[in-house]
C-alpha cells in the first residue's frame, strides 16, 4: 500500500514538471507600460498627501499584442517619487513594472482650511479689563494663528482685527473682524433735577440737582434759557439746563438735564378797604339796604387816596338785569327801587409781577314795600294714577287782600325747566304718571311793592300697581297622550297686560332644559312672560314692567288596562309525562303591551322554582301567543307556566297594576 502511494506521487511530479517546461518555453515579453485614461499632457491632481492608488489602473502591453490591466500599487513607484506626493507643485514620476517604465505628470495641491471664523458677538462694554476674541472652528492642531495688531483690547473704541492661519500643506487663510468696546454709561439714576415754582417776591430764585453724583463726575454748570445766568427774579417760565463735563473717553457723555423754573405772579394786597354807602344827608348805611324813599345813595372806597400811586380805581354800577347804569372814576348815586351791584375795578401800574386784582363787588338794595306771606300755604301731594287731571293751588287766609297781585301756575317735569304746554298754552293740571314741579307765579300790580317770590310744590302721580299674583295656572297634572301638552294660563287685569307665549322646560337630571314641546311623561316647568301694555302709568308690584311667571306641571304615564290579558281557558290542566304541549296566552284585546317571555316552574308550596327557561313561543296575527312545553325528563307533579309582560313604551305608560311589568301564572299537573 505504501509503495503504491509513493509511485503515484512520483508520477504526479513528472507531469507537473512537463507542464512547467512547456509554459516556460511560451513566456510573453512586456513591450511597454502606461497609465490607463491618462493623456500625455494631463496631470493627475490631488491634495497634498492624498494620492489615491485605487483610482488608477496600469496597462501592461505584451509583444504578442495582448494587454493586461493591473491595480496601481506602491511597489510600482519609487520611494523618492512617492515623496513628491507631499510636495505642492507640478512633478513628474516614473511607474516601474516588469523592467519597463513610463512617466506620469502629477499636480499636488495645497489643502484648504475648513469652517474657521471669529465669534459672532464681538461687541463688549468697557469695564477696565481686557476683552479678547479668538478664532473658532476647524483649526488643525499643528496650525499657527497670528493676530495682526493683537486681539485683546481694554479701552473703548472700534478695532480691526485680522487673523492669519498657516499650516504646512494648507493654503494660508486671512480672517478679519471688527471688535467694538462700547463706552460705559454713568449711573445717573440717583441724580434728580426737578422743576420748582416760586411766588414773585422781588428776590432771585434758582434750582439745582439733588442726589449723589457718580465718582468722577463733577458738579454741573447751569444756564437759564441758554444764558449763563443761574437765577431769575421776574415772573416768567424759565428753562434751566444742568450740563455735565466728562473727560474719560471710556464713558459716554452725560446728557444735560433740564427743568422748569417758574416764578408766578404774587397777590397784591389792597389792605383793609371797604365801599361805604351814604344818603344825601350824610347818614351812612351800615347795612347795604334801605326802603325806597325817593332819595339818592352815594358810595366811595375808604382809604382810596393811599392806593392812587400804585392802583387806579373805577366804578361800574349795574342793575338787577346787569345793565350798566353808570361807569366812572368818581362816585355816583342810586335812588330807584332795585338791587344794585357796584363793581370796583383795580388796575395795577406794575402788572407783570402781580396777579390782576380781582374786582370787588358790593350790593346795595332799595326795597319795595313788602307783602305778608306768613299764612299762605302751597302743599305738595302724592297720588296714584287714576286717569284724572290733578292740580295744586295756593290756599290763602280768608281775609287776605289779593287785590295788589295776580297768581298763575306753571307745571314742569321734575328737574326740567321747560313749562308743560298743551296746544301752546300752559296746562292747568296733569294726569300722567310722573313727578311734577308746580310753580305759583305772583304778578305784582303796584311797582312800589316788592315782587313776591315764586312758590313751588311737588305733585307726584305714581304708577298704579298691578299684583303679580293675579294669575292662574290650570291643568297642571296631565296624562300622556302622545301629543304636545301644556297647562292653561290666565291673568286678571287682562286689559292692561299682554301675555306672551309659553316656554317649556323639562327636568333633565338635576336641572331644567328648554324644549319645544312637552310630550313624554315627566316633570316640567312652564314659563309665561307677562308684560304691561301701558308701562308709563302701570307697574307690577315688584317694580318691573315685565315678569316671567314659572309654574311646575307634570305629564303622568298613561295607564294600560291589562284586565283582558289571560291564559286561554282551554289550556290543558293535566299533561302526560314525556309529552309536548302548547299553552296559549291571549293579548288580543290589549294594545301597547310587550310580551317579555315565558318560563315553566315547579310548584313547591307557595314558591315557584324555574325548571325550563328556554321556551319556544310564537305570536300569531290574532294576538295569541303559543308557548311550547316539553315535559320530557320532568317528574310528575304540580307545575306552572309563567308569562311576563310590560308596556311597550315604558317611558310614557304604566300597567293598570301600577307596575312596569305584570306576571301571569297558569298551573297544571304532569301525570305519570
Amino acid at each position: 500500500m505504501r509503495k503504491t502511494r509513493i509511485l503515484l506521487i512520483c508520477a504526479l511530479l513528472a507531469v507537473l514538471t512537463c507542464v512547467f517546461l512547456v509554459g516556460c518555453s511560451r513566456k510573453e515579453k512586456i513591450s511597454s507600460i502606461e497609465l490607463k485614461d491618462n493623456g500625455s499632457d494631463a496631470a493627475i491632481e490631488f491634495q497634498i498627501g492624498k494620492f489615491d492608488y485605487d483610482a488608477h489602473t496600469l496597462i501592461v502591453n505584451y509583444d504578442s499584442g495582448s494587454v493586461k490591466e493591473l491595480a496601481l500599487g506602491e511597489d510600482m513607484i519609487s520611494e523618492l517619487d512617492r515623496l513628491k506626493f507631499y510636495q505642492p507643485g507640478e512633478h513628474t514620476i516614473n511607474l516601474l513594472y516588469g523592467g519597463k517604465t513610463c512617466e506620469v505628470k502629477i499636480s499636488v495641491k495645497r489643502d484648504t482650511f475648513g469652517d474657521i471664523s471669529f465669534p459672532e458677538n464681538t461687541v463688549f462694554t468697557y469695564n477696565g479689563k481686557e476683552h479678547t476674541v479668538e478664532l473658532e472652528g476647524d483649526i488643525p492642531p499643528n496650525a499657527n494663528v497670528t493676530y495682526i495688531g493683537g486681539n485683546s483690547f481694554v479701552n473703548a473704541g472700534n478695532y480691526d482685527v485680522t487673523a492669519v492661519v498657516t499650516c504646512n500643506g494648507y493654503v494660508t487663510k486671512k480672517i478679519s473682524t471688527t471688535v467694538t468696546v462700547e463706552r460705559l454709561k454713568y449711573d445717573m439714576s440717583n441724580v434728580k433735577f426737578e422743576s420748582k415754582e416760586f411766588v414773585y417776591d422781588g428776590r432771585s430764585h434758582s434750582i439745582q440737582i439733588s442726589g449723589k453724583l457718580p465718582e468722577g463726575v463733577s458738579a454741573p454748570t447751569y444756564t437759564i434759557n441758554g444764558s449763563k445766568n443761574s437765577a431769575a427774579v421776574d415772573v416768567d417760565e424759565y428753562i434751566v439746563t444742568a450740563s455735565f463735563s466728562n473727560n474719560d473717553p471710556n464713558y459716554e457723555p452725560i446728557p444735560s438735564m433740564t427743568a422748569t423754573l417758574k416764578i408766578i405772579p404774587a397777590e397784591y394786597s389792597l389792605g383793609d378797604i371797604e365801599l361805604s354807602f351814604k344818603s344825601e344827608d350824610g347818614t351812612e348805611h351800615l347795612l347795604p339796604w334801605k326802603k325806597y324813599d325817593g332819595k339818592g345813595v352815594t358810595f366811595d372806597i375808604n382809604n382810596s387816596h393811599a392806593l392812587k400811586d400804585k392802583v387806579n380805581i373805577s366804578y361800574t354800577v349795574l342793575d338787577e338785569q346787569e345793565n350798566v347804569i353808570s361807569k366812572s372814576n368818581i362816585n355816583t348815586n342810586i335812588k330807584n327801587v332795585g338791587v344794585y351791584t357796584v363793581k370796583v375795578d383795580f388796575s395795577l401800574l406794575d402788572n407783570k409781577n402781580y396777579k390782576d386784582i380781582e374786582p370787588k363787588t358790593y350790593t346795595f338794595e332799595i326795597d319795595e314795600a313788602g307783602f305778608d306771606m306768613t299764612d299762605i300755604v302751597f302743599e305738595s301731594k302724592d297720588l296714584e294714577y287714576d286717569g284724572s287731571v290733578h292740580s295744586l293751588g295756593i290756599v290763602f287766609p280768608a281775609d287776605y287782600d289779593m287785590t295788589k297781585f295776580d297768581v298763575s301756575y306753571e307745571y314742569f317735569y321734575f328737574g326740567d325747566d321747560e313749562t308743560i304746554k298743551e296746544n301752546g298754552e300752559n296746562v292747568i293740571g296733569v294726569s300722567r304718571v310722573g313727578e311734577y314741579t308746580v310753580k305759583a307765579i305772583f304778578t305784582v300790580n303796584d311797582p312800589n311793592y316788592e315782587k313776591i317770590p315764586d312758590m313751588q310744590a311737588k305733585l307726584v302721580i305714581s304708577k298704579k300697581k298691578i299684583s303679580t299674583s293675579q294669575y292662574i295656572f290650570y291643568n297642571t297634572n296631565l296624562i300622556y297622550t302622545g301629543e304636545s301638552l301644556k297647562p292653561g294660563f290666565s291673568f286678571d287685569n287682562s286689559e292692561n297686560v299682554k301675555v306672551g307665549s309659553m316656554v317649556i322646560y323639562k327636568l333633565d337630571g338635576e336641572s331644567y332644559t328648554e324644549i319645544d314641546n312637552a310630550i313624554d311623561a315627566g316633570e316640567y316647568r312652564v314659563g309665561v312672560t307677562v308684560s304691561l301694555i301701558d308701562t308709563e302709568n302701570y307697574v307690577f308690584d315688584n317694580g318691573k314692567s315685565e315678569v316671567e311667571i314659572v309654574e311646575a306641571f307634570t305629564i303622568q304615564e298613561a295607564e294600560i288596562d291589562i284586565s283582558d290579558l289571560k291564559f286561554d281557558p282551554e289550556n290543558p290542566s293535566n299533561v302526560n309525562k314525556g309529552s309536548s304541549y302548547i299553552f296559549v296566552f291571549d293579548t288580543a284585546k290589549v294594545e301597547g303591551v310587550s310580551f317579555n317571555g315565558a318560563i315553566f316552574c315547579r310548584v313547591e308550596g307557595d314558591k315557584l322554582v324555574s325548571v325550563v327557561d328556554d321556551v319556544s313561543t310564537k305570536l300569531d296575527e290574532n294576538g295569541l301567543i303559543s308557548i311550547v312545553f316539553d315535559a320530557v325528563g320532568l317528574e310528575a307533579g304540580r307545575y306552572a307556566c309563567v308569562v311576563t309582560v310590560s308596556a311597550e313604551d315604558g317611558k310614557n305608560h304604566v300597567l293598570s297594576n301600577g307596575n312596569d311589568t305584570a306576571e301571569y301564572v297558569f298551573e297544571f299537573n304532569i301525570l305519570d
